[in-house]
């Protein structure tokens, strides 16, 4: 069978079928490639995602996480629509979840635990209920650890400005 492909700017030319779904497997595979590729996020990144993705779920109640992500502008693909696992997974050489590495400091330990906030807000049917449980999520506070390193990473940063203004100075 023989098409007329649209995507060539030479529309004369005949394409066949087999060629068309070639093209269109390079593609899938090239977008793969690109996910693959995506940076990893960084500490700040992830906070601040994980912040305004719980803070939209905190105001709208009943919206499920991808539709938080999709709102907030987020395109990336985001492990389990959730900035901390995907954070996580980027630094664990663990297939499964990486719980234990996870920036933030869960009560009880982990987040999807029976009872853990975000299980409970998962199985919350009330708007007023989930909302509450998104602002509790939002809030939760990063391990003593995860903010000892932001602390580490803002005095290098300004150690680097006071160096730069010392050159210009002896320029």
């Amino acid at each position: 069978m023989i098409l007329r492909d649209p995507i060539w700017s030479n529309f004369d030319k005949p394409v066949s079928l087999k060629r068309q779904l070639e093209e269109v497997m390079m593609g899938l595979n090239e977008n793969k490639i690109a996910q693959k590729k995506q940076e990893k996020l960084s500490l700040k990144e992830t906070i601040a995602g994980h912040r305004m993705l719980w803070d939209r779920l905190a105001v709208t109640g009943g919206d499920s996480k991808e539709l938080a992500l999709r709102d907030i502008g987020e395109t990336r693909a985001i492990n389990g629509d959730c900035y901390a696992c995907q954070q996580s997974k980027e630094n664990s050489t663990y297939d499964g979840l990486a719980c234990s590495i996870c920036v933030f400091d869960w009560p009880g330990g982990s987040c999807n635990a029976k009872g853990g906030l975000w299980y409970m807000w998962e199985e919350a049917d009330d708007i007023v209920k989930r909302s509450a449980l998104a602002r509790e999520i939002r809030d939760v506070p990063l391990k003593q650890l995860v903010k000892k390193a932001l602390i580490n990473e803002a005095l290098d940063a300004a150690d680097a400005l006071i160096q730069e203004a010392k050159e210009e100075v002896n320029a």
